[in-house]
């Protein structure tokens, strides 16, 4: 949606309203819970594409994280660890 407003000089600037996505002010503390709210949504609504054989967005395929990602997460936790049995020693993720 795309909502016309005034600025304090008066001029009239047309400004894209994102509703899917913002129900919070930015900075609002809530914000952090909306953002694991908007990621299940997305994720659910991808599930249901694709078991019903829909189209799914690329757009919201890409914001949701898969097994890449995942495996990326995993690596860098054994790496911390690895780091931390050094006594602090720089350890590489070795992501491939």
């Amino acid at each position: 949606m795309v909502v016309q407003r005034r600025t304090a000089a008066g001029f009239a600037t047309k400004i894209l309203v994102i509703t899917l996505c913002a129900r919070m002010p930015a900075a609002h503390p809530e914000g952090y819970i909306e953002a694991f709210a908007n990621f299940y949504r997305d994720a659910a609504d991808i599930i249901r594409a694709h078991r019903s054989g829909g189209a799914i967005e690329a757009g919201r395929v890409a914001q949701v994280p898969d097994v890449i990602d995942g495996t990326r997460g995993v690596k860098f936790v054994a790496a911390a660890v690895e780091s931390n049995a050094a006594g602090g020693a720089w350890t590489a993720a070795r992501f491939r």
